[in-house]
């Protein structure tokens, strides 16, 4: 019902999805990832099969350094983050 009524006013605002929808077509999914960096290394081929015209996946590497109390995240978190 929401997104229906969304996208007839506003037809092109992304609608983005937190949890697995089957019922309409989502533009963005919001994995909720919050893993290690060691997890994304290891799930670096994950999206390689994923069909590029389907809705754009976000997800997110959680900051070990921030959870230290450190200003910045590690290394370790920026290179198992994915780039598109």
């Amino acid at each position: 019902m929401f997104y229906d009524a969304i996208k007839a006013a506003y037809p092109t605002i992304k609608i983005i999805a937190t949890t697995p929808v089957t019922s309409r077509p989502m533009d963005v999914i919001d994995q909720h990832y919050y893993n290690s960096a060691q997890f994304f290394e290891q799930a670096s081929t994950m999206f390689d099969s994923y069909d590029r015209s389907g809705p754009q996946v976000l997800w997110r590497v959680r900051r070990d350094g921030e959870r230290r109390g450190l200003p910045t995240g590690l290394l370790g978190n920026s290179i198992g983050e994915p780039r598109s």
